[in-house]
């Protein structure tokens, strides 16, 4: 583990860590009490990064997702790890894809269903994981 910075011993703030899995994951933010707590951002092993807020070492508050690629798969308020309230892309295992709102961690609002080819589906008002109404 690797510290940043100069540590403020008079309002005895925790300093900014870096931990160094290797060149390809880890975390770097703000600890306290050993745990990510604060802005930080994570590199996973399969390539996906995470930049926003922790709270009890997980997804915590607004924050981005992203895919290997740098491309966005959730965007929006987080609570234990899970998106609550926000903007996304779901990829089914068939090679399904929906884009669009979501919340308590699935589809909820306007959102685009495609094939696996890229061709749409549905498109429109989704509740519950369940287009409502179509465009």
């Amino acid at each position: 583990m690797k510290e940043i910075g100069t540590r403020d011993t008079v309002a005895k703030r925790n300093p900014t860590y870096v931990f160094e899995f290797n060149d390809k994951w880890g975390y770097y933010g703000e600890r306290v009490n050993g745990e990510k707590t604060g802005e930080g951002y994570e590199y996973f092993q399969d390539g996906q990064k995470y930049v926003g807020h922790f709270e009890n070492n997980t997804f915590n508050g607004n924050g981005t997702l992203y895919d290997k690629n740098g491309n966005v798969l959730y965007k929006g308020y987080w609570h234990n790890g899970n998106i609550i309230k926000g903007e996304g892309e779901l990829i089914y295992r068939d090679g399904r894809k929906y884009v669009g709102e979501f919340n308590n961690n699935i589809p909820e609002g306007y959102g685009t269903l495609y094939d696996s080819q890229g061709r749409i589906i549905n498109k429109g008002k989704w509740r519950s994981g369940v287009i409502v109404s179509a465009n």
